[in-house]
């Protein structure tokens, strides 16, 4: 990233943000209930459907952005306490109300019980989209690189490390900990979004469904270890 960036809107080293939801609504567009619920465990990327994998896609957006990035409401979820956290919603936190079924649930899904329709689903993936577009939209790159969390588990946002090198590094005061910067949190959701289309992908393949989109050439499936397998 160059430098003459650094001072400029986010959301000039995050365009595909402005274009992922596009994507994985054409992807979804006109599918029967029969073809966005099949599943099949004879792969482990079909253990979820079609419906599944896009409310899991905007459960994490608002769990990571509006929980994680916005605990100063709560008592900390699933991130150690920083210092100087940034107030990324000093007014309210977006859809504060509804929180605990689009973000708060086991399965890490929205509740399916609340939000099951497909186009109810894709309005919510959108909101979540726009909220992270509305950050990008004000805030700077250099604003996301100095501010951090410190999540509890370390999952597939490591990968960054090598992917996009300075958005994760250790705790300089207690090296088992490592910290995501806001930046690599855009990253890793960014790059959680193509997968799991890429996931939506082989689905619909498995059932001898044409795709629709064309899949980013980015984001956790491209890297060497993952399972590109189809059926």
């Amino acid at each position: 990233m160059t430098d003459s960036l650094r001072n400029k809107p986010a959301i000039l080293s995050f365009q595909g943000y402005t274009t992922i939801y596009s994507l994985i609504e054409q992807e979804v567009e006109g599918l029967t209930d029969t073809q966005l619920d099949w599943t099949s465990a004879n792969y482990a990327w079909a253990d979820w459907s079609i419906r599944n994998n896009v409310s899991h896609m905007a459960s994490s957006l608002f769990r990571w952005f509006l929980i994680r990035w916005g605990h100063q409401r709560y008592a900390p979820s699933n991130v150690f306490s920083v210092p100087d956290m940034p107030t990324l919603y000093p007014d309210n936190i977006p859809y504060e109300s509804e929180l605990s079924f689009l973000a708060q649930v086991p399965t890490r899904r929205m509740d399916d019980s609340r939000y099951w329709d497909m186009e109810v689903i894709l309005g919510k993936l959108s909101d979540a989209i726009n909220v992270v577009r509305t950050l990008l939209d004000r805030e700077t790159l250099d604003f996301m690189q100095k501010h951090h969390i410190i999540p509890e588990q370390i999952g597939q946002w490591k990968n960054l490390e090598t992917m996009k090198p300075g958005t994760v590094y250790q705790d300089s005061s207690n090296p088992p900990r490592w910290c995501l910067t806001l930046e690599g949190t855009c990253w890793h959701l960014y790059y959680e979004l193509v997968t799991h289309l890429y996931n939506v992908q082989r689905i619909k393949k498995a059932q001898g469904i044409p795709t629709r989109s064309d899949l980013p050439q980015e984001g956790y499936w491209t890297l060497p270890h993952w399972d590109r397998s189809e059926a």
